[in-house]
């Protein structure tokens, strides 16, 4: 998690902290990704973009040119599907834990 997620977190109540720490299973894996990119090429169906992938695979992987560069990109690629999932996540918390609310 980056520097910003980690202020958000702190600046949440204990439930909503206690209800976005609990859905960290949400968050993808960079290992897993390249699993998916090596075995079947679905590493954008990993990170939900099925249109993405399927575009991929008729192009074969950008004529294997894409391919090469998702090497790289990879780590990028789920940095930023975490971040924005995580940023979901931070949301429904405050939406089910209000502040106001005293439990």
């Amino acid at each position: 998690m980056d520097q910003s997620t980690l202020n958000t977190l702190h600046a949440l109540t204990d439930k909503q902290r206690e209800y976005a720490l609990s859905r960290q299973s949400a968050l993808k894996d960079v290992g897993m990704a390249y699993i998916c990119w090596f075995l079947f090429g679905v590493h954008y169906f990993y990170v939900g973009k099925v249109f993405v992938n399927l575009l991929y695979w008729i192009t074969g992987g950008g004529f294997g040119i894409w391919a090469f560069f998702d090497l790289f990109r990879i780590p990028g690629i789920v940095r930023k599907y975490n971040a924005e999932k995580m940023a979901e996540i931070i949301k429904e918390a405050k939406t089910l834990y209000p502040e106001n609310n005293i439990n």
